[in-house]
């Protein structure tokens, strides 16, 4: 089996005192949570018991374009009395889980298909040390009334590894038997924060923002005797969906015709040196905060050149986002091919509704497409001059790339779907997905609705969400969901000595209203 990729943290020196772990059980088919005499809290009945359903399944063709690593995220809560959302948060976890039994399994090999791996039952074997969920007090820590503020604080000595205080990331050495899914409650001294690492060859970005809808469902209906709300995600549509998924390979389609505009690659190796790749403590992530009024400007722009009799896609404020970054990580960014520099975009399509039959848009497995477009840097020049001709000159260059990353994503059907997956139809490693580093890679989860969710009267809104740069190489951007009408936030994670050559981009600068150090909590005060 695939060695996992794992962090070695360093975290003797990260200024905070972190209390007693309450750990559930491990996984036996009944979670239980545990008390703790600091919280008092009690003993959940548990919403799993022996006779639960574990339906385990194989892994699709789409689930292996992604290698064996986890992703994390983080739901900041705040609470006057943080112990007191504890209880609610496990028995919606419980909830959750009893709605969706595989998230309390493993992944293994499987027995009937060599090659390929398949999501079971954890067995007794799984080591103490990776329960379900944890409950770790922080109580030095808080979450920030501003986030700009608190990271700017100390931007000097940032540590993308303290970050991952508030994740379980050890469980990424379970090599035997690797978890879907696990959580860790952390108890600060003005709010929880829910740390959710989940395996990324089992669920995407989707689908983990599916879980965190239905959790807030979950938390909302506690103490509801019975469920009334439906939650998003059903097992029925994950079934129907891999049943789809699993037809590909069997089916290719005629060669497809030739379109008008060039089609976009899929991603290739060529890049890939190593077997693995590895969590780079030393780089840095930053948050930017884009003006969505000048978004919108370029935007309108692009889109009036159909009004004067130019053949225009309909852009998307996606697209233009995605060109922003293109462009300017792009005057530092690259590598050369055969004497020529070049900077590879690479770009994360959702495909749930481009294969035919559509999967479900809530489907909580893989199913992205990774696209590769190469560009000259001798084509990737800011335009010349200051001011406001140096805006406009901007404007068209941007909407120019808009238009062609539009073009080329109108070309991605059923057939392109299905044979770009059909080259995964076993578990190949790092260098066999798609999973490569390209120069610049710009994925997006604006149209998640997290910031709008609600977790019920004891628990509330949420406050913060973060995607955690675990494992988040350098060109990586991500575009985060929406929370403010006036911005659009990117994560975007490089070298230092790069960040700096970013920021220091006028045309960049011409588009950010706010940034600094991606931020999660702060020393109390």
């Amino acid at each position: 089996m695939r060695k996992l990729c794992i962090i070695q943290m360093i975290n003797k020196s990260n200024g905070s005192r972190s209390q007693d772990v309450f750990q559930t059980s491990s996984l036996s088919p009944t979670l239980k949570f545990a008390s703790s005499s600091h919280l008092r809290l009690p003993l959940l009945p548990s919403a799993m018991t022996e006779d639960s359903i574990f339906n385990g399944f194989e892994l699709t063709p789409a689930d292996y374009t992604f290698p064996m690593f986890y992703s994390a995220g983080s739901l900041s809560l705040r609470l006057e009395a943080p112990e007191t959302g504890v209880p609610v948060l496990q028995g919606g976890i419980e909830r959750l889980i009893s709605h969706h039994p595989f998230l309390a399994g493993v992944v293994l090999p499987s027995v009937e298909n060599p090659g390929t791996f398949r999501v079971a039952r954890a067995s007794e074997n799984l080591p103490p040390a990776v329960p379900m969920c944890t409950v770790k007090l922080l109580p030095d820590l808080q979450i920030p009334s501003s986030k700009i503020a608190a990271a700017r604080k100390d931007e000097a000595a940032y540590d993308r590894n303290h970050l991952l205080t508030v994740v379980p990331v050890h469980v990424a050495e379970s090599f035997a038997e690797p978890p879907v899914i696990r959580f860790q409650i952390n108890v600060l001294g003005n709010g929880l924060i829910l740390g959710i690492f989940f395996n990324h060859t089992v669920i995407d970005g989707t689908g983990f923002g599916i879980l965190i809808q239905s959790l807030a469902i979950c938390c909302r209906e506690h103490n509801t005797p019975s469920a009334v709300t439906p939650l998003p995600s059903d097992p029925s549509y994950e079934e129907s969906s891999r049943a789809i998924l699993a037809t590909i390979g069997r089916d290719i389609k005629a060669t497809k015709p030739k379109c008008a505009h060039p089609e976009p690659t899929m991603a290739t190796e060529e890049k890939t040196t190593n077997n693995e790749a590895t969590h780079d403590m030393f780089l840095l992530d930053y948050d930017f905060h884009l003006s969505a009024a000048k978004i919108e400007q370029i935007l309108e722009w692009t889109r009036d050149q159909t009004a004067n009799g130019h053949p225009v896609p309909h852009v998307s404020a996606d697209d233009i986002v995605t060109a922003v970054l293109w462009q300017c990580l792009g005057q530092f960014r690259g590598h050369t091919v055969e004497g020529s520099p070049i900077c590879v975009l690479q770009r994360v399509l959702n495909a749930r509704r481009r294969i035919q039959p559509p999967l479900s848009t809530n489907y909580l497995g893989n199913c992205f497409i990774f696209l590769d477009y190469p560009k000259p840097k001798s084509e990737m020049r800011h335009p010349e001059g200051r001011g406001k001709f140096a805006e406009d000159s901007f404007i068209k260059q941007i909407g120019s790339i808009a238009c062609f990353l539009r073009s080329d994503l109108n070309t991605i059907d059923d057939q392109f779907a299905r044979e770009y997956f059909s080259k995964y139809m076993t578990s190949g490693g790092w260098p066999g997905t798609s999973a490569h580093t390209a120069d610049v890679v710009v994925s997006s989860v604006r149209r998640l609705p997290i910031h709008e969710q609600s977790f019920g009267d004891v628990l509330g809104q949420v406050a913060d969400f973060e995607i955690l740069p675990y494992m988040n190489p350098e060109g990586v951007c991500t575009i985060k969901p929406h929370r403010d009408a006036n911005f659009w936030e990117v994560l975007v994670t490089l070298k230092r000595e790069e960040m700096s050559l970013l920021r220091s981009d006028p045309m960049f600068g011409w588009l950010v209203e706010k940034e600094a150090p991606t931020c999660i909590f702060e020393p109390a005060s």
